[in-house]
This record gives C-alpha cells, structure tokens and sequence, in this order.
C-alpha cells in the first residue's frame, strides 16, 4: 500500500511527490457507523495487527508522541507484553535506543483510541501511564511509571485505581504540568459491578487521580470518583487551562440517552457539581461510537473537535470556550457525515496558531485533512495533506520548535514524522 501526498500540497509547500508506505488509517465505512457497547481493556478495535515482535516501533500497533519545549520528541509504544519509551532530537532522523518500562510483562492496550500515554516537566521527568488488560473478559487496571533520569529508567508500575476489583478501567488520560504534578482520568466500571441491578446503570464512570510523584509515594494513590454516565468507550480529552486545573471534555450520556459532550474542571472532591455541555447535535443511540473529543488550550481559550452522527446535524465539529465550557462559541460543522470524518486531533503550534487534523474516505481511500487558524474564529481552507488506500494508526499533530509535523504509524513501516508547513521534509528511520 502506498500514501501520496496531494499535488496541492506539493505546490503549496514545495514538496516534490512523494510516495510513503501508508502509516495510519481509519475505519472502513461500516466500522464508523456501528456503534455497540464497550468495555474496559477494549479499545476501537480497528486497528491492524503488528506483523513483528521485536523491540522496534515499526512493530508496535500505536505510537503516541510527546515534546519537550526544547525540542526533544518523547515516544511510547507496545509491543507483545513490554512497553517502551525512546526519544528523537532530531525530529526523527534518528532515534534513541528504546527503554523497557515495565519488568515483568503485562497485556497492554495498544489499539485504537485506547493507547498508552506520554508526558514531560520542565525538570526533563518522564512519566508514562498505560492499561494493564486482564484475562477476564472487558476488565483492566490503570497502570502509572515515571523516570527521574530522564528516562534511563522507569520506577516500578503501580496500579492507580485503588478499588482492588476485576472491572473495566480503562481510556487513560494524563497531563503533567511543568513542576511534575500528574493528572490521570480514566472510565471506571466498579460502580456499576456494585450495583444490585448493574444492567440498569446506564454508561461509566470518570475516575482520576492526582498526584506529585517527585514528593509523594505513589504506591496508593487516591481516586477521586468525578461523575457518572459517561459513555463506555469514548476516549477522554484532558488539558490544564491557564490556572494549571485539569479540564476534563467526555462523551456524556444526557437525558434521554442523548450522547453529546460534557466539559468539566476536575476537583479534589468527589462528584463534579458543575458539568456543562458543550456539544449540542442531539445524538441518541444505544452504543458506542468509539469517537472520543480531542481538547487544546491556547492562552484561556479551548479548542474542542468531536465527531456526531446525530440525524439533526451529523459530522465533525468545531467549538471553543473561554470559560470552561459554560459557553460555546463558534460551532463549526467541519466536515459532512458522508465523509466519514472520523478522529480528530486538536494542538496549538509554537507560533501559536490551532491546527486541526482527521481522516476521510471516500468509499475507496482515505484521506488526511487539516486546517489551521490563529484564534478559532476564521479558519483556512481544508487541505488534503495526503490519500491513500488501507488502514493503520490514527492522525497525530506533534509540535516542534522546527514546526508542526503530523506523525504517521503503519505497523510493519517506519515511523514517520511529515512536516506540515515551511518544507518539504519527511523524517523517518528504519526502527
């Protein structure tokens, strides 16, 4: 299989044509319409099977990035039992040997929307956070490691629900601000397993921790049990807003089995008061659309994209908020129903402009679009930065000092890391 870059791009950025073994993809047209329950350890489930099983990241199924301010570019990244983190400084040029997090292996989830997680602090602290799969049937722990050598070595993984049941936790999400204190948010079945009648509890809950590894022990974490009626498997997004409070964006099941978006500042006490929605497209459905929100801040201002298939107003949208989502502005209807957008990525580049990635198909290739504007309010016309047939890992922006890259993963190729504006450089290696 093959990705060609459009021949608008090539003009537009000068690049010449190109040709790339495919490194991410979507889902055909009947995964994206299906919707069915989901449950912890249980990712979207459309992703390929990696055709190795060595230590290298062309054999991992999912690849998530991180960067430091200075420009390093931090992986993570499963393959079989073991998880591993590696680094790049030359925007993929090369790459560092990769570090063993976990000693003893585990069953890590790997696929779709549910994937391991990486972040920085400004002390070059590395922390990982993953889910451990079970060998019962939708069940899984949260699992947290963290490395103050900047990443020779990883502490030993703990499990950071503290419930001690075979239940779903699963959808991991983490941010960590620049003095190391770490958020993680995660969906939690143990309600609805203590519940006498658990078939009549309707959605999840969200669960999350918050911690200061480099002065606490973490071998107890406390949860704190946020709210109920999420959907069951939706990715989260979390971000830090300008007060450093970790801001939650879930797909929350409303009234009426409605399943739009709720946004929410994460407390230190349990049961969030204030819940506010921020996606208004009416969708109901008895499933789960395996389409979670991705989140960004720029200054006090958050950017949010969501996918709705709602027969009022279905497709991808747009929106942002300044105040925590008590109210929304500038919807934007981004992309029709019957272009099968489907997972968005939302990142603020270091020249402070929002970019907004997602995949299409067109019923015969897929194709990768992205757009880009300076506060949310106006935007420039969609790109068709690439096409091509098959399936892989889902779109990611990476934003470097150099530029803003889109970071494509097809197990079995290279990783690589394309340049989104300014130059026609595809980075890439043969790990």
């Amino acid at each position: 299989m093959q990705l060609n870059l459009s021949r608008d791009r090539q003009c537009k950025w000068g690049i010449n044509l190109i040709v790339l073994s495919v490194l991410f993809g979507m889902l055909s047209p009947v995964q994206a319409k299906s919707g069915h329950s989901g449950h912890s350890g249980h990712g979207a489930g459309y992703g390929v099977s990696a055709p190795c099983h060595e230590p290298l990241m062309r054999c991992a199924k999912t690849m998530t990035a991180h960067t430091t301010k200075e420009g390093r570019i931090w992986f993570a990244w499963a393959v079989k039992k073991s998880l591993y983190v590696n680094y790049s400084d030359d925007v993929g040029s090369t790459y560092s040997p990769p570090v063993l997090v976990n000693p003893e292996e585990e069953t890590i989830a790997a696929r779709g929307e549910n994937r391991p997680k990486i972040a920085t602090d400004a002390k070059g602290n590395v922390y990982v956070s993953w889910v451990k799969k079970l060998p019962q049937k939708w069940t899984a722990n949260i699992r947290f490691a963290w490395s103050a050598d900047a990443g020779k070595h990883f502490s030993t993984p703990v499990t950071v629900n503290n419930d001690n049941e075979v239940t779903s936790h699963s959808f991991n999400e983490m941010v960590v601000s620049e003095e190391g204190v770490v958020t993680l948010a995660w969906l939690d079945g143990r309600h609805k397993k203590r519940a006498k009648s658990p078939g009549k509890v309707i959605g999840t809950s969200i669960y999350s921790a918050r911690f200061l590894p480099t002065k606490e022990p973490i071998d107890n974490l406390r949860n704190i049990h946020q709210l109920n009626t999420s959907c069951v498997c939706c990715r989260l997004a979390l971000t830090l807003n300008a007060a450093e409070e970790p801001v939650l964006m879930w797909r929350h099941i409303f009234e009426g089995g409605i399943r739009d978006h709720g946004m929410a500042v994460l407390t230190q006490e349990p049961l969030i008061a204030d819940v506010h929605r921020v996606s208004f497209e009416n969708w109901k459905i008895d499933g789960c659309p395996h389409k979670g929100p991705t989140l960004a801040r720029q200054g006090k201002r958050l950017h949010m994209s969501w996918f709705s298939d709602s027969n009022v107003s279905p497709g991808l949208f747009y929106g942002h908020t300044d105040d925590e989502g008590v109210t929304v502005r500038a919807l934007l209807n981004v992309a029709a129903k019957n272009t099968f957008p489907a997972h968005p990525d939302l990142s603020v580049s270091r020249k402070g402009s929002v970019q907004l990635v997602w995949t299409e198909f067109d019923g015969a290739l897929h194709h990768v679009k992205w757009m880009e504007s300076e506060k949310g309010t106006s935007w420039s016309s969609v790109d068709t930065v690439a096409s091509f047939p098959g399936s892989a890992d889902y779109p990611f922006l990476v934003q470097h000092p150099s530029g803003s890259y889109l970071l494509w993963h097809k197990p079995g190729e290279p990783v690589a890391l394309i340049l989104l504006a300014g130059s026609s450089e595809v980075q890439g290696s043969n790990l």
